[in-house]
């Protein structure tokens, strides 16, 4: 819990992706296509209007748009070479994957490449973004969808959620916190 408090100070993005249809037509989501939700005009000006007044009218990049980037290419460098995903950690980011920790970018990326399957393709049903009220240099994903592991014809539902921090002195964003789970039932 300490942890948290200084990631609060630090500044936090969460971005969040959802698997139900009905849930992604209660959020607003007008339409996706086969990788990524379009998230619908008026939340996306409403998001950003909430974004500016967080970061003091700043002309920072729309929250939704840096998230819709990220998600894009980590689902694409997933399915392709998860080892080329160490460069979005830092040795204090900490994933937790299905209830276990591992910190620091070679060990996500050790747990990530140890992953018991040949190939994966994620497929995105649903996208939320926010900034961390308190601390808007922060965003936070939730991503919710369908993975497909091996070819198998029935897919497994999931959700992730991120948080993106920007490097200091750059427009480059890391991964400072990362949440994933497999949702049964």
């Amino acid at each position: 819990m300490a942890g948290m408090g200084a990631m609060a100070a630090v500044g936090v993005v969460v971005v969040v992706l959802c698997v139900s249809e009905r849930h992604a037509l209660r959020s607003g989501i007008k339409g996706r296509n086969k990788f990524f939700p379009k998230v619908s005009e008026r939340s996306s000006i409403k998001a950003k209007k909430v974004w500016d007044e967080l970061r003091g009218g700043s002309t920072m990049q729309n929250p939704g748009d840096i998230a819709q980037a990220f998600v894009n290419f980590y689902y694409q460098t997933f399915d392709t070479n998860r080892g080329n995903l160490a460069s979005l950690y830092t040795e204090s980011s900490m994933l937790t994957f299905e209830g276990t920790p591992f910190q620091g970018a070679m060990a996500i990326k050790d747990k990530l490449t140890s992953l018991p399957f040949q190939q994966v393709a994620h497929k995105v049903v649903t996208l939320d973004v926010q900034p961390l009220p308190g601390n808007p240099q922060g965003i936070i994903v939730l991503v919710c969808g369908d993975l497909v592991v091996d070819g198998d014809k029935k897919s497994l539902k999931f959700s992730q959620s991120f948080v993106l921090m920007p490097h200091p002195g750059s427009n480059n964003w890391y991964v400072q916190n990362d949440v994933f789970r497999l949702n049964y039932g």
